[in-house]
């Protein structure tokens, strides 16, 4: 399962937790591995941009999140629109749209923020009840 999204961020050398090195090329942009992130053994966070751009300034991003473990993908996309729109309270630009495969078997949620939050709780498998 992978969600996808243009948000953003900063950190070290990434590393390539989920085979996704880059560049990939979307939208005719090529996007780079600029930061990872992983808070166990089946989540993980990576973020792309373009060549020329920088974490703490850039025009498009690509965050991939990707989880390893046995949970459905209906819960896990529930529980992230969950997070987002818990952060509408507090930030009158978070707004996001969701892409799904013709046979929901794949999401995209394009995400729109207006500022940085570094901070990523994986989705545990307690909120599947």
């Amino acid at each position: 399962m992978v969600l996808m999204s243009i948000n953003a961020f900063c950190s070290d050398k990434p590393i390539d937790y989920i085979g996704v090195k880059g560049p990939f090329q979307f939208n005719d942009t090529n996007f780079y591995l600029a930061w990872s992130n992983t808070q166990s053994d089946y989540f993980f966070f990576q973020e792309y941009i373009p060549k020329n751009e920088t974490l703490e300034k850039y025009n498009q991003m690509m965050l991939i999140q990707m989880t390893v473990k046995d949970y459905p993908l209906e819960n896990f996309l529930a529980q992230f629109l969950k997070m987002l729109d818990k952060r509408k309270e507090s930030d009158k630009v978070c707004n996001y749209n969701i892409i799904s495969s013709p046979d929901k078997s794949e999401y995209i949620v394009r995400i729109q923020l207006s500022r940085l939050r570094r901070q990523y709780h994986p989705i545990s498998s307690s909120s599947e009840k």
